[in-house]
């Protein structure tokens, strides 16, 4: 079977001059995306369309506050694809939204996500490796597209996402790369910056230190794990629950993480899938 090429769009200049380029470029893709994930969460939830966009209005300001830029690109790529802002919300928020319509709450942990990152000293060529199975609901498979950003006032980055959702897994011209799992917080979700975005903070710096240090600045709305490498060979993976953080760093120049808890700090806060369990042991 042979693989479809994912689109591909670059921009540049300001962040809302991105953001009417990519959209104007993915604008069909955007709204097909944008149905449906809206037709995914009314099947799933019950809920009225109205009422899965309303819920994603809670976002707006976390986003305004703690990413200005991302604001600003989120206004142009309305503009650019001819599509509310009320309605990018949804993507942006996109399980924050499913989770909120859903009674009760859904596990999102079940068959999901694997991170890796490899150091110099375990590469043949002396590099640093990252990667990520991007395991999503079949639904949002037609969506996937790499942006290639190169902003003014920021390192330019490369990023696989969802057509609309301005972030979820990449790296940039400095070095830094960071892929993203689901974990569960066992004290559930609330209202916060929205869990996908945490990706663009990270891929504003130019370190991996720093790099983590913007991802554990906002309030966040849900659960995350991030795992951050850069070009120096440091690896890091970060457990963010809502109110709390666990940090894992790398032993012997390899980090891997599935989707459970594996910090110190929370064991036996989750009770893990077999299948993550599975996971972590086959690529440890």
């Amino acid at each position: 079977m042979k693989a479809t090429p994912l689109p591909q769009v670059r921009a540049c200049g300001s962040w809302g001059d991105m953001g009417i380029a990519v959209g104007r470029e993915l604008s069909p893709l955007i709204q097909a995306h944008l149905t449906a994930w809206l037709n995914h969460v009314m099947e799933q939830t019950a809920c009225t369309r109205e009422a899965a966009i309303e819920s994603a209005q809670a976002y707006a300001n976390p986003i305004q506050a703690h990413a200005p830029f991302l604001w600003e690109e989120l206004e142009g790529l309305s503009r650019g694809a001819g599509i509310p802002v009320a309605e990018l919300l949804v993507l942006q928020a996109r399980t924050e939204v499913l989770n909120a319509q859903a009674s009760p709450p859904r596990s999102l942990t079940s068959a999901e996500c694997t991170t890796f990152a490899v150091g110099r000293t375990r590469t043949q060529d002396g590099d640093v490796y990252f990667g990520h199975n991007i395991d999503l609901p079949a639904v949002l498979e037609p969506y996937g597209v790499v942006v290639n950003l190169e902003p003014r006032d920021a390192p330019a980055t490369l990023c696989y996402t969802g057509a609309g959702l301005l972030g979820h897994n990449g790296l940039n011209e400095a070095g830094v790369g960071i892929c993203a799992n689901a974990i569960e917080d066992p004290d559930g979700w609330g209202v916060g910056f929205p869990r996908y975005l945490l990706s663009r903070l990270a891929l504003c710096a130019d370190t991996a230190r720093g790099a983590l240090a913007k991802v554990l600045e906002p309030p966040r709305a849900a659960s995350r794990n991030l795992l951050i490498a850069d070009a120096n060979s440091d690896l890091l993976d970060i457990e963010l629950l809502v109110r709390s953080a666990g940090l894992l760093e790398a032993k012997e120049d390899l980090l891997t993480h599935t989707n459970h808890m594996e910090s110190a700090q929370f064991a036996g806060l989750d009770t893990p899938e077999a299948d993550s369990v599975a996971r972590l042991q086959s690529s440890s």
